[in-house]
Formats: C-alpha cells, structure tokens, sequence
C-alpha cells in the first residue's frame, strides 16, 4: 500500500489547472484583456502590492473585487498598450488542508517594460507572489495575489 500523500500536496491536476490560471492571469494584461484578468479572481479577489520585507511590507496598492479589479487591469493596460511582460516561474503549490477547496502558492515575478520609442527594456518589478486560491463550481479562482517586492 502507498504511503498516504501529506496534506501538503495537491493532486496533480489541480496544479496543473492552477499554473495554468496564474499564466492567464498575467496574459490577461500583458496581451490587452481586462476582462479576462478579473475573470480568474473570486467575486471578492484580492490583488494587492507590499514592499519588501526589509522595508516592512508597507501596502503599495490594494484592489478588491470585480469593479476595482476591472479599473485596475483597464488602466494597466491602457499604460502598456500591450509593451510589458510578466515572468512568472517556480510555482510551488500547496494546499491548506487535507480534501479542502483552498491552496496557497508562491512564485517568483518579473515585470519587463518595453519602451515603445527606444525599444529597450527594463525590469520594472521583481518579486515574489503570494496568492491563495479557491475551488468554485467553476474551477479554481485567485482569491488573493500578493506581490512582495525585493526592494
């Protein structure tokens, strides 16, 4: 018999469904859809930015449900016109308790900005997400996405 998997884990296919709703959540912006990006939040998501740690993670912004998520994400890319990308990498998932509809998971970000006249880039943000997420009767939603800056 199999050891029994620690609460800890999370099936494979709920992993894979949540990488790939953190992927749509920063394509939403990157490639002009404000709609799509409120889409992958709970009716009461949270995005929101902290500095560091070392700064005492003082709150950058904060945004709560659909209409400020909306407002949020149509003036990102209004700003962008389409000219950032976001990286993200080394997703590790967990959930928050044996045979429950929640996890949490942290990844690493990097925000790319590319000057439209010059065409150079810039890595405007690095750090680190820390979101939450929800099974609904639609599938997994972004509860919460913390972005943690390094600086």
């Amino acid at each position: 018999m199999p050891e029994p998997r620690p609460a800890t884990v999370l099936p494979a296919e709920d992993q894979l469904e949540i990488g790939t709703l953190v992927a749509r959540l920063c394509q939403a912006l990157d490639f002009s859809r404000p709609a799509d990006f409120v889409e992958v939040f709970t009716d009461d998501g949270i995005y929101q930015a902290v500095s560091s740690e070392a700064t005492g993670r003082q709150p950058r912004f904060r945004h709560v449900g659909p209409q400020e998520l909306l407002a949020f994400a149509t003036a990102a890319v209004e700003k962008r016109q389409g000219l950032g990308r976001h990286w993200t990498g080394d997703l590790v998932l967990e959930s928050e308790a044996a045979g429950t509809d929640h996890a949490r998971g942290t990844s690493y970000v990097l925000f790319v900005e590319i000057d439209a006249d010059t065409k150079e880039r810039r890595v405007l943000i690095s750090g680190v997400h820390e979101d939450r997420f929800v099974r609904t009767p639609d599938g997994w939603r972004v509860a919460s996405r913390t972005v943690v800056a390094d600086i």
